[in-house]
């Protein structure tokens, strides 16, 4: 079995290599971008979703307004 002594093989973890320099600041630059449009289209997707669900609200109540009163169809739609 064969032993390594401690300061043989070790680098130091607290630099980092010069080829890594800009790393950091290079994926940041690609992944915001994505994140950001990623936020957009979800907060515009639920927009979305909501119109629809208030449309789909109002058509109902229009109809349930339009049969509790005994008017036909076409009166409802003029309404």
């Amino acid at each position: 079995m064969r032993m390594r002594t401690r300061g043989t093989g070790y680098r130091r973890l607290t630099s980092r290599p010069r080829t890594l320099s800009g790393v950091a600041t290079l994926e940041m630059a690609v992944c915001l971008p994505m994140l950001v449009i990623i936020t957009f289209c979800s907060i515009e997707a639920a927009n979305f979703i909501y119109l629809k669900q208030s449309l789909t609200e109002a058509a109902y109540e229009a109809v349930r307004v339009a049969t509790a009163t005994g008017q036909n169809a076409g009166q409802g739609h003029r309404r």
